[in-house]
């Protein structure tokens, strides 16, 4: 996530394995690139924090310089996976971790999904990804948003018949001039 009052990349998360086969180590660290120095710099965060996980989606929140996720993955195994549906913000400011309890219904757990930010009003759209089959799918067509302050989730598309085919790994970003989620590929 490209966090641009410190104009730089923001990373949290991912798993890892030295060996060819066993479990993975899931993190849940976050991690910050300064893009004039590319140097390196742990964030040091408090309270309580989201679980490791790797595949997950996010954005940066210009309304509360907060670090936004949704979902992804808690599997330690290479050949399963455990999605996850919880939202969590990080305040870039004073490190603390806030959940995102839902309000009401919302989208399914998944990973390998894509996220944008509305700027103007905070809220985090998702779309795409997979369960637990990820990799073989069904694919998710789904297009959620959850008010970041509230926790409400909204359906966007129910039913809708003109959705975009499900897809894993799109490019998802938000256009504020024309208030509309924009998609490539995946």
């Amino acid at each position: 996530v490209y966090d641009p009052e410190g104009d730089r990349m923001l990373i949290f998360g991912g798993r890892y394995r030295a060996a060819a086969s066993g479990p993975y180590k899931v993190y849940n660290d976050v991690w910050a690139l300064d893009l004039e120095t590319l140097e390196w710099q742990q964030i040091a965060t408090t309270g309580s924090a989201p679980s490791g996980r790797s595949s997950v989606a996010g954005a940066y929140n210009p309304l509360t310089k907060e670090l936004v996720l949704f979902g992804g993955n808690s599997s330690t195994s290479g050949l399963s996976f455990a999605p996850l549906d919880d939202v969590w913000a990080l305040n870039l400011a004073t490190g603390a971790w806030r959940e995102i309890a839902a309000a009401g219904p919302k989208p399914p757990a998944r990973l390998f999904h894509s996220a944008a930010l509305d700027p103007t009003t905070g809220r985090l759209f998702v779309h795409g990804g997979g369960g637990a089959g990820a990799f073989q799918g069904p694919f998710m067509t789904d297009l959620w948003s959850v008010d970041t302050a509230t926790g409400e989730w909204t359906e966007e598309n129910p039913g809708t018949a003109s959705a975009p085919m499900g897809r894993i790994h799109a490019s998802l970003t938000y256009d504020a001039k024309q208030k509309r989620v924009l998609m490539f590929a995946g």
